[in-house]
């Protein structure tokens, strides 16, 4: 099996970045998706720039404001609203706001692999999942996928290049060291896999932004674990970035 352990939300604040790298440093991430919108963009692709991770692009409609000056996709604040419909002026600015994330990373010197999203809001509904599909098809790039999502169909899913299978299970409550370890064994058939992760490390500007913040850590240790290195070689895992399937 080649596995892919992708952590999300590179970018959204310094801890979450220097998390990140231990997490490839010291444990078994692979590959990672990074946020262009946030003021720990730069610090990320620096961090990261003598590194073999594999780096996607974080599509975010969710979070923060927009590069493009999107009006119909922010509050007053200007800030991206909370709001899971979107009318079809709204689906046009989301596809040029999704299109800059990924110009601005491949001009920032990004080699970028693959495309997910913050929130997973590319699976929120079959027009979203459409219009990243279509993206990711112009920039000849691996896209996430769940195949689980009930409004997904053989259509739908034709000319998508992803992993034969994915998993989000491993967060939250349901982040420790044999659950993570039993996702892989019941997978394990499949050639290609991604599983979604989120590390990161505390710092200042987390504290009133990130509900996730403490778990954050625990999956960092837990990802870097040496019962987490030794599973992986015992069960003859290869690990690998989305550039490499």
């Amino acid at each position: 099996m080649k596995l892919i352990i992708n952590a999300d939300d590179l970018g959204f604040s310094k801890g979450i970045n220097y998390g990140i790298y231990d997490a490839y440093k010291y444990g078994i991430v692979r590959s990672t998706t990074l946020m262009m919108n946030m003021k720990s963009t730069d610090h990320a692709i620096e961090l990261l720039k003598d590194t073999n991770i594999g780096i996607g692009v974080h599509l975010n409609a969710t979070a923060g404001k927009p590069l493009l000056n999107s009006e119909v996709l922010v509050d007053e604040d200007g800030v991206f609203r909370k709001t899971y419909e979107f009318t079809e002026d709204e689906l046009k600015a989301m596809h040029l706001e999704f299109e800059a994330q990924i110009i601005l990373a491949y001009e920032k010197g990004v080699k970028v692999t693959h495309l997910d999203s913050h929130h997973h809001i590319h699976m929120w509904q079959e027009s979203i999942f459409t219009l990243v599909k279509a993206l990711a098809n112009k920039y000849n790039l691996k896209l996430r996928c769940d195949k689980q999502y009930t409004f997904m169909h053989e259509g739908l899913l034709e000319d998508v290049s992803t992993t034969e299978g994915f998993s989000q299970e491993f967060f939250d409550r349901t982040v420790y060291l044999e659950h993570l370890m039993d996702i892989i064994k019941r997978n394990k058939d499949k050639s290609t896999f991604e599983i979604m992760v989120h590390p990161g490390f505390l710092c200042g500007n987390l504290i009133n932004r990130d509900s996730y913040r403490e778990m954050r850590m625990v999956e960092n240790s837990i990802l870097t674990s040496q019962y987490m290195k030794d599973f992986i070689l015992q069960e003859e895992i290869e690990l690998v970035h989305f550039g490499q399937i």
